[in-house]
């Protein structure tokens, strides 16, 4: 049985939206003007759910949406879940989440000035075996530093030919072929940056349930390298850890990057991946959210 008669219900390219709080069911369909598509699209509502109680079910055949479609969704259904269907497999999922709202800067600038003269702030700096760039000479008596070693936990390896819709077979690094589940429920589902076809690298945050090992995130390698860029940074992800800058003024460029338990850092910045897509790379970190598109 072949995975169109397998999948009776499901969309073949598309998107499903998931996890809308039931009461906001229909502001999504207004927001996303889901009414005045030619597609076909499927409303479900009041279904059962952990995370929300009641939840309602989206599936829009042959759209997906842009960036700027799926912030307007922060305003009324933060943590709605966006599968996006290629195929009839979930390649990649989106979490919508609330934006982020800079600080203020203060009037008189002066003030700045003087918080950083007279405020001693201590530092830390924490993961995956990251090394400060001030010396211990340069530290002053009445700065603490801390340095904190995180073990990386994250298994590298290649999609498998035996990875399905709520399964990934990976060929590890060291030649084990391991096997984990990939779910969908409410409260731990597997996040996909990056999409997951056989043959891709990946990079997999995995935990143990008493059935197996289940996938937390997935982060597709492969799908990583390239080149991308911003207003203010173009840059080139390479193999081996080199991240190459295209622009040749940089102050501070990026030169080198490596995942860790489920983060990529770059130099000494660490970021959360937020999304990973064909064209796009959403990172982010306490400074904020920092997207790129890729360059062909």
């Amino acid at each position: 049985m072949d995975k169109k008669e397998r999948l009776v219900a499901a969309i073949e390219n598309g998107t499903v939206i998931d996890h809308i709080p039931a009461d906001k069911t229909y502001q999504v369909v207004t927001l996303l003007g889901l009414d005045k598509l030619d597609t076909p699209v499927t409303i479900g509502n009041n279904f059962a759910s952990k995370k929300v109680k009641k939840k309602g079910i989206i599936k829009v055949s042959d759209k997906f949406f842009t960036n700027e479609e799926i912030s307007r969704l922060s305003v009324v259904a933060p943590k709605v879940v966006l599968n996006i269907i290629r195929d009839y497999e979930v390649v990649e999922k989106k979490t919508v989440e609330t934006p982020l709202r800079p600080s203020p800067l203060p009037r008189n600038m002066k003030q700045l000035k003087y918080i950083f003269l007279f405020v001693i702030v201590p530092f830390v700096i924490a993961g995956c075996g990251g090394k400060s760039s001030q010396k211990a000479d340069d530290v002053s008596q009445d700065t603490i530093a801390v340095v904190e070693t995180v073990p990386d936990s994250t298994i590298y390896g290649v999609v498998g030919d035996g990875t399905a819709m709520h399964t990934l077979q990976l060929i590890t690094d060291v030649g084990d072929t391991l096997s984990f589940m990939l779910t969908d429920a409410d409260d731990n589902s597997t996040i996909v940056l990056g999409g997951m076809l056989a043959g891709d690298r990946v990079a997999v945050m995995a935990y143990e349930e008493d059935n197996g090992q289940v996938a937390k995130s997935v982060i597709n390698i492969t799908s990583l390298l390239g080149k991308w860029s911003s207003i203010d940074k173009s840059f080139e992800i390479r193999e081996g850890g080199v991240v190459e800058s295209a622009i040749k003024a940089e102050t501070n460029p990026w030169t080198s990057w490596k995942l860790c338990n489920g983060r990529i850092i770059l130099n000494t910045d660490t970021f959360l991946i937020d999304v990973l897509g064909p064209d796009s790379l959403y990172l982010e970190n306490d400074n904020g959210i920092f997207a790129y598109k890729r360059v062909r």
